[in-house]
């Protein structure tokens, strides 16, 4: 079973984890590090896909702020760290709930702050942008920069008005951007997934450990661990289509963890009720040939016990043919001449 386990190949590991839980068993007599690679390698092949697309759905939005910078935007000039805008805006993209609020006016009031607020209270991403600050919201998140704590950065991409911010978006090209996305999306999810599931993976073993208690049979810590780390395959995968789903277009499950947790138990249970039946029917087959090895070995002694009766009868015959073929002659009687 060890040599079979370790001819199977990543995806051969997948099938087999998903489709195949009467094949559970060749999952026993594998090593903690080879079930560790295998969940280390489909948490990156997953966030990889899932960075893919959130790095296309995030090239869209920049794509449509590029565009509204170019054509919308009204004039600006930016000098001493403070900004000014030929004109107040206040736009709002229905697509991505993403709204923009632009007031450099020289005092707003505090009021004004509490109504954009306000307003962006449901919005995926809001931007208040002020002569000498902006402020930027996402969800219940909130960040207040100063643009005298970016007057290095500012300096560097040397931003002095509208044409020359385009300059710099048009010099700078998409690709840097989305790739910069997307490296920073594909570490920072898979260190947290490889987190997160982990913790689920030892969740799923303990509800293993239950599981063993009801099928009466007992495996080691390690043995579970590896189990349930099969075990976590498919919702792993129905976990990363939920969130692609969610991010392209908002679908939302309410209970999706419990959902997720409930198939889990369902493949680690399932996975060891199946091994439990596959050692009862290999204890079987084993008594079976337990036993007709012992018949066969009977069969043998009795045939060797009559084989021998058969050579002693055969011996003593001999001895007794040998007895009439040679006459005994006795010494001590001499011959008397009667015999001529």
């Amino acid at each position: 079973m060890k040599e079979e386990t370790k001819k199977m190949g990543f995806f051969t590991k997948v099938k087999t984890a998903i489709f195949k839980l009467e094949e559970y068993d060749k999952f026993l007599a594998q090593k903690f590090r080879e079930a560790l690679k295998y969940f280390i390698l489909i948490v990156i092949l997953l966030t990889a896909i899932f960075s893919v697309v959130y790095t296309y759905e995030y090239s869209k939005q920049l794509n449509t702020a590029v565009n509204y910078i170019k054509e919308e935007l009204p004039d600006f000039t930016f000098e001493d760290n403070i900004l000014k805008f030929s004109q107040n805006v206040e736009a709002y993209d229905e697509e991505y709930r993403t709204r923009l609020i632009i007031n450099t006016d020289d005092e707003v009031p505090s009021e004004n702050l509490n109504d954009y607020e306000r307003k962006m209270s449901n919005d995926e991403l809001g931007l208040i942008i002020l002569k000498d600050k902006f402020t930027v919201l996402i969800h219940d998140t909130k960040a207040n920069y100063k643009y005298s704590e970016l007057e290095n950065f500012l300096n560097d991409v040397d931003i002095k008005d509208k044409q020359s911010l385009v300059n710099g978006i048009n010099s700078i090209g998409m690709f840097p951007i989305l790739f910069a996305i997307f490296i920073e999306v594909f570490i920072v999810y898979v260190i947290n997934n490889l987190l997160e599931l982990f913790i689920y993976v030892l969740m799923v073993a303990i509800f293993g450990y239950i599981a063993t208690g009801f099928a009466r049979v007992r495996f080691p810590l390690k043995t579970l661990v590896i189990l349930a780390i099969y075990s976590v395959t498919l919702p792993n995968i129905l976990y990363e289509t939920y969130i692609i789903l969610n991010l392209l277009t908002g679908f939302y499950i309410k209970y999706f963890s419990i959902f997720y947790m409930l198939i889990c138990c369902v493949y680690i249970f399932t996975a060891i009720f199946m091994i439990k039946s596959d050692l009862i029917r290999q204890h079987q087959e084993i008594q079976a040939i337990t036993k007709v090895q012992k018949e066969i070995q009977e069969e043998l002694e009795e045939n060797v016990e009559e084989n021998s009766k058969e050579k002693e009868k055969t011996d003593d015959k001999e001895d007794k043919s040998n007895v009439d073929e040679n006459p005994i002659i006795d010494e001590n009687k001499e011959p008397d001449g009667s015999e001529i």
